[in-house]
């Protein structure tokens, strides 16, 4: 059993080279516990802890994220994803409905889906599971500004890039994103999710 895990889950000091395992390597650097993967889209190190009493010894190695693919078009969530999010918006309750995307890498290009899902003023729940090549999962907060809610924790657990829109409706739409490996996340600036 201790040889399976040991397959599957990886454990490296800060500036040891060592290919991220199945189900993630922790890394001990200088001032945090970092836990890093990839996938054949992106690789990412998100923080787990950060050491009270920081350990000289050890280099400096913090949270990170990298594509691996061509980023997909801010062009995508301008003319797309938004006025989708948007237009379920405005069907009730005062602007506050949430919907989701996806968006998709085929190995070409990139894809929206709009999975058939559940939507109310406080949550959006997609019917089925991710489908194949999901990289991105965009949901929206309605007219209400962006913030990472403690149902989008409890929701977001696996490992993709999440990103919540807000404001919509209004002259100020906003986005937040962030990348998300079991439970851990790092927060995006956007220019480091989409291009353009």
């Amino acid at each position: 059993m201790v040889r399976l895990i040991s397959q599957l889950v990886g454990v490296r000091l800060a500036g040891a080279a060592a290919k991220p395992a199945p189900l993630g390597t922790y890394v001990l650097s200088r001032e945090w516990v970092l836990l890093e993967t990839e996938r054949e889209e992106f690789r990412a190190r998100v923080s787990v802890a950060q050491l009270k009493n920081p350990i000289p010894s050890l280099p400096s190695e913090g949270p990170s994220f990298e594509w691996k693919i061509p980023m997909p078009p801010r062009k995508l969530v301008r003319e797309e994803v938004t006025p989708i999010l948007g237009a379920v918006n405005s069907f009730g309750n005062r602007g506050q409905l949430e919907a989701m995307v996806n968006l998709l890498w085929d190995g070409y290009a990139w894809l929206l889906e709009l999975p058939e899902q559940f939507i109310t003023a406080g949550s959006v729940q997609s019917y089925g599971g991710l489908p194949e090549g999901a990289v991105i999962q965009i949901h929206s907060h309605g007219r209400m500004q962006p913030f990472w809610s403690t149902t989008d924790n409890a929701d977001e657990m696996g490992f993709l890039i999440y990103c919540v829109v807000g404001g919509l409706g209004t002259s100020n739409t906003k986005m937040l994103c962030r990348v998300g490996i079991n439970g851990f996340w790092h927060d995006l600036e956007e220019k480091h999710v989409f291009a353009g």
